[in-house]
């Protein structure tokens, strides 16, 4: 007998491909013709499920996928997505040959690795296309700039090596008013004027992430990267009420009795908690949404479950109940922003967290 799971939910994450569609044309709106966008979908897509977003990125315009390592990229390979694909590091081990035979791009910045590839690209008769990153002030992958000049020259002796594109990534572009990342694009540009001086002309240059992409357009160049702009107020993150019930004035609620009721309350069980990703950080500080209102939760977030405070529970809500943890409900709202100011946390955290017993389904509106 075939389950039907959308009436069986005990917590359920609501992508809604729609509101990404428009992101996506926001974006577009923001750079110049020419300029192609590269779609971040590592982390299965911050945990909105890297199948479908990808298809939802290519579907609205992007001309790239970016991800984090070879595995990820084998799954968009063998979901039958064609578009290109970078991966965004070197992997501390020996290149995999199904990088040649999925036709993957690959990021090189060290001797090693380009060896090697160029080696199993020969063995299969093939020629690799590759991306050269530049840590300019990162500080965390990269070739230094002030080595970059000789990495490339050996690159293009490889006869099976094609560098399509040089990149480099900001590491303050948030702040627009930074001296930071119009110093670390000096030091890009310059390493651009040198290969142009020395009649070195790579296709597809580089650098602006999503806060680059709003703050500093000159950086806009001939792709940019766009992650956490894409999934901006996408997401909805729901659950149901499991159980209500009526406590006394100086009830302890959940584990080492952090909240003790001030008057006799309804408290509701929601079934969501921390193995679902949602932050234990706001125990006694975050709230829900049902019924349209707004409803504080009361005690330590468990593993399963949380509970909720509905006062004189006027709303007469009962078991079976849909509780909203992040989005909309009625005229109200719970911003990614809201938990995140709470939680002490930033937006990949809490989207990258929910736990993938968590379904997901995607809708248009």
């Amino acid at each position: 007998m075939q389950i039907n799971s959308s009436y069986m939910y005990r917590t359920l994450e609501e992508i809604n491909l729609s509101v990404y569609a428009k992101n996506m044309a926001n974006i577009r709106a923001k750079i110049p013709e020419h300029t192609r966008i590269m779609a971040i979908v590592k982390a299965d897509a911050y945990g909105h499920g890297a199948i479908r977003i990808a298809k939802a990125a290519i579907e609205n315009g992007a001309s790239y996928l970016g991800v984090a390592g070879l595995a990820e990229a084998l799954q968009l390979r063998q979901a039958g997505i064609n578009a290109p694909i970078l991966i965004l590091s070197e992997a501390p081990y020996e290149v995999d040959i199904n990088l040649v035979d999925y036709d993957i791009t690959q990021t090189i910045y060290s001797y090693r690795t380009a060896r090697c590839l160029n080696d199993i690209a020969a063995n299969q008769s093939k020629k690799v296309k590759i991306h050269v990153k530049i840590d300019t002030g990162m500080g965390r992958v990269g070739c230094l700039a002030e080595d970059s000049i000789p990495l490339i020259e050996f690159l293009l002796n490889l006869p099976h090596i094609e560098i399509e594109g040089i990149y480099t990534h900001f590491a303050k572009a948030d702040d627009a008013l930074s001296d930071y990342t119009l110093m670390q694009y000096k030091k890009f540009q310059h390493i651009l004027s040198e290969l142009n001086r020395r009649n070195i002309h790579i296709p597809i240059k580089h650098a602006a992430n999503s806060d680059a992409t709003h703050h500093f357009p000159e950086t806009h160049l001939d792709m940019v990267r766009i992650g956490l702009s894409l999934y901006k107020n996408i997401l909805t993150l729901k659950s149901r009420v499991s159980h209500v019930k009526q406590v006394p004035k100086h009830s302890s609620i959940s584990y080492q009795g952090s909240y003790t009721t001030d008057r006799a309350t309804m408290i509701a069980t929601v079934q969501l908690g921390y193995a679902d990703g949602y932050p234990r950080e706001l125990s006694n500080i975050g709230r829900t949404l049902i019924k349209g209102k707004s409803y504080p939760i009361r005690g330590k977030v468990t593993m399963d479950m949380l509970m909720v405070d509905l006062g004189d529970n006027n709303d007469n809500i009962t078991a079976g109940d849909e509780v909203v943890l992040i989005g909309n409900q009625g005229h109200e709202k719970i911003e990614i922003s809201e938990i995140c100011e709470k939680a002490q946390k930033i937006p990949y955290e809490i989207m990258c967290g929910i736990n993938k017993r968590v379904e997901r389904i995607y809708i248009h509106s």
